[in-house]
C-alpha cells in the first residue's frame, strides 16, 4: 500500500484487528503505528499459540486483545476453559474472537465448527463481553447462531456482505469492520451505515503490511461518507470504547 499521506492534524486512529503475533519484530512494527498516530491496536488471536502470544503482548506491548478459536481450528477439551481463565487473569483481553464459520477454506467439518462457535458464544453471554467475528462465505449463517444469543454484541471483522446484511447487523447493535482491501462493493456498505456502527482494520500482517496501513481505510471511508477523517477516527474510537470497554 501507498506510504500514509501526513496530517495536518493528529487524530488518534485504531486498527481495530490485526495479528501482532505474526510480525518478525512486533515492538519495533506496533512502535512505528504510535507515531503514525495510530493508537488503539486490538490484537487477535484464533488458537492456543496465538492466544497466549496476545495475552502477553497485552502486557508487553500496551494492545489489547481478544483470543478464541477460530474456525480453522480444532477444539480441545480444555481449550474453552483456557480462554476464560485467560480473560478473567487479564483486563487487557477484552473480548472472545476472532471465532464464527468458514466456509471457504476451513478443513474443519461445519458442524464442528458451529458447535465451538456456539460454546464460545455461551461465554460470552456468561462473561458479558463481546465477540470478534470471522465469517468467510458464511455471513447469513453467522447471524442466525448470533441471533440465539441476544446479549451477545459482535465486531464482524473482514465484512464481505452487502448493505443489506451491514445495516440489518448494525440494527442488532454490532459493529462492522472494514478491511484495508477497497471495493466499490465495501464503499456502498460504508454510504449505507451510521459511523457508529464502523470499526477499521488492518488484518496485518495477514492483509495489510502494518497498523500503520489502517489510515488509508480510514481516507476512503471517510471520502465515501463526506465527512472528514478526523470526525471519522474520533467517532470509531468511541464504537470501540463502547463495545469493547475500553
Amino acid at each position: 500500500m501507498e506510504k500514509p499521506m501526513e496530517l495536518k492534524f493528529q487524530p488518534k486512529f485504531s486498527d481495530a484487528h490485526c495479528h501482532p503475533d505474526i510480525f518478525k519484530d512486533p515492538g519495533k512494527v506496533l512502535a512505528e503505528a504510535r507515531q503514525s498516530s495510530v493508537g488503539t491496536i486490538i490484537g487477535a488471536g484464533g488458537n492456543t499459540n496465538s492466544n497466549n502470544a496476545i495475552a502477553e503482548m497485552c502486557d508487553a506491548n500496551s494492545i489489547f486483545g481478544v483470543i478464541g478459536i477460530d474456525p480453522s481450528s480444532n477444539c480441545k477439551e480444555d481449550s474453552i476453559k483456557a480462554i476464560e481463565e485467560k480473560i478473567k487473569a487479564n483486563s487487557k483481553i477484552i473480548g472472545i474472537g476472532e471465532i464464527g464459520l468458514d466456509l471457504v477454506k476451513s478443513s474443519i467439518e461445519e458442524n464442528l465448527q458451529k458447535s465451538i462457535f456456539s460454546s464460545q458464544l455461551e461465554l460470552a453471554e456468561k462473561l458479558g463481553i463481546p465477540v470478534v467475528i470471522h465469517s468467510r462465505g458464511a455471513i447469513e449463517r453467522v447471524a442466525e447462531i448470533l441471533q440465539e444469543y441476544k446479549s451477545v454484541r459482535a465486531m464482524f471483522h473482514f465484512f464481505e456482505g452487502d448493505e443489506d446484511t451491514a445495516v440489518s447487523l448494525a440494527s442488532r447493535g454490532h459493529i462492522i469492520s472494514f478491511p484495508p482491501v477497497k471495493s466499490a462493493k465495501r464503499m456502498r456498505v460504508a454510504k449505507a451505515l451510521s459511523a457508529k456502527h464502523i470499526a477499521v482494520e488492518t488484518d496485518s500482517p495477514v492483509v495489510g503490511q502494518s497498523p500503520s496501513d489502517v489510515i488509508r481505510v480510514f481516507e476512503s471511508i471517510s471520502e465515501a461518507k463526506g465527512i472528514n477523517v478526523e470526525e471519522l477516527a474520533d467517532t470509531v474510537i468511541d464504537n470501540l470504547r463502547e463495545l469493547f470497554y475500553i
